[in-house]
């Protein structure tokens, strides 16, 4: 529900691929890319054998680089979070 939620109300037309950390984010970015048929990115917090784009983040408790693999230049991104619900 959550995934048909964002592809609902969010313009997610002029992006090229779905972007998504580990760990949370994983499982709505995959069903954001399914539905959308976009391809998929992910940040991780860890490298991986493979080239990547180094971003710094810094959250409410912790701070650190994100390595994102599968996205280029020229890319539009749909980023997706993990959600916090209260």
């Amino acid at each position: 529900m959550i995934a048909e939620y964002i592809i609902e109300n969010i313009d997610h037309t002029k992006a090229t691929k779905v972007l998504a950390s580990e760990a949370l984010g994983l499982p709505l970015g995959s069903l954001v890319s399914y539905l959308t048929g976009l391809p998929y990115a992910i940040a991780r917090k860890r490298t991986f054998p493979a080239e990547a784009i180094i971003a710094r983040y810094r959250s409410g408790y912790e701070e650190g680089k994100y390595f994102i693999y599968g996205v280029e230049s020229g890319d539009k991104i749909l980023q997706v979070e993990q959600l916090k619900l209260s």
